[in-house]
């Protein structure tokens, strides 16, 4: 073949390249043409919608009280009512009346099961309000995939509560057991009497105030701080990423241990800290050594301060 000959397939072969790369970002541009098109056609079809939905059960013989929002800020506090009541309302966009997120609230086998069916497209703006009656005293679930968990005056037997992305706040509650887990959310208790409190976040500060009962805290991206007013339980705290504060009043009786890998140890208590190579570590025992306290950070510092009445 001569040089002209494979010259001009050359050529023809980079024409066949060219033009097949125009039409396949014809087809590309055309494909998002067309979703754009059909994004925007839906949107126009949409519109914002009140939403005031209620619903109410007896918990007679009811064992446990579940809850699961995908999108759904969650309210919970104790009533005087006899019924579980139970409020969702906000705003979504949607098409129709009928295409807006529904409340849900089922009971078998001795569980109330209550959840959000939202449609996939659209936005919403929504709150879940629960009134749990006083006679109520069995475990309660609630999980949340986006959206703030806030909790109040409840006396419950369990409690568990768990954020995917949201915080979570609770005031004024007794129960046995208890957990707070987010994986991307601060956690916020005060006034908790408690057999168990577990508060556990990846990414987020934890703060815990007036607590009775022992105490498991830890945070993979973020600060721990406890202060009490007196001491109750053994407490475990740390963090991987972030400081580590308590405060304990001057007559408490515990007896500690604290580590640091990188970052400062510091006591208001008595108690000598020992610089190792590559970390530091401080022990003490203040009054009888009642109750066992561990401190531990990776990367932050340790405050063991002393409240002074």
């Amino acid at each position: 073949m001569t040089l002209i000959a494979l010259s001009l397939l050359f050529v023809v072969i980079l024409v066949l390249f060219v033009v097949a790369g125009i039409i396949v970002a014809l087809l590309v541009w055309g494909g998002r043409r067309d979703r754009g098109n059909q994004r925007k056609n839906l949107n126009r079809s949409l519109s914002s919608r009140k939403i005031d939905q209620f619903a109410e059960k007896e918990v007679t013989g009811i064992e446990r009280i579940e809850i699961g929002t995908a999108n759904t800020e969650v309210n919970m506090a104790e009533s005087d009512a006899g019924n579980l009541k139970v409020h969702f309302y906000g705003e979504a966009s949607a098409a129709d009346e009928k295409d807006l997120p529904k409340l849900v609230l089922e009971a078998s086998g001795g569980v109330i099961s209550i959840r959000i069916d939202a449609p996939e497209q659209g936005y919403s703006q929504t709150k879940l309000d629960l009134e749990i009656p006083k006679g109520y005293k069995n475990p309660v679930v609630v999980n949340t995939a986006s959206g703030g968990i806030s909790l109040r005056n409840l006396t419950l037997k369990g409690l568990h509560a768990g954020a995917a992305s949201g915080g979570i706040t609770a005031e004024g509650l007794k129960a046995e057991d208890v957990s707070f887990k987010t994986a991307s959310g601060s956690i916020k208790v005060q006034n908790i009497e408690a057999g168990s409190l577990v508060l556990g976040t990846s990414s987020g500060s934890i703060h815990a105030e007036n607590v009775a009962g022992p105490i498991d805290a830890h945070s993979a991206s973020g600060s721990v701080s406890i202060k009490l007013d007196s001491l109750k339980g053994p407490i475990k705290a740390g963090s991987t990423s972030g400081s580590v504060d308590l405060l304990l009043p001057h007559d408490a009786s515990f007896k500690v241990r604290a580590h640091a890998v990188s970052g400062s140890i510091s006591s208001g208590f008595p108690f000598n800290v020992a610089h190792e190579p590559g970390s530091k570590r401080m022990e003490g025992e203040n009054g009888n050594g009642e109750f066992p306290v561990e401190l531990e950070s990776v990367s932050g510092s340790i405050h063991l301060r002393k409240k002074i009445v």
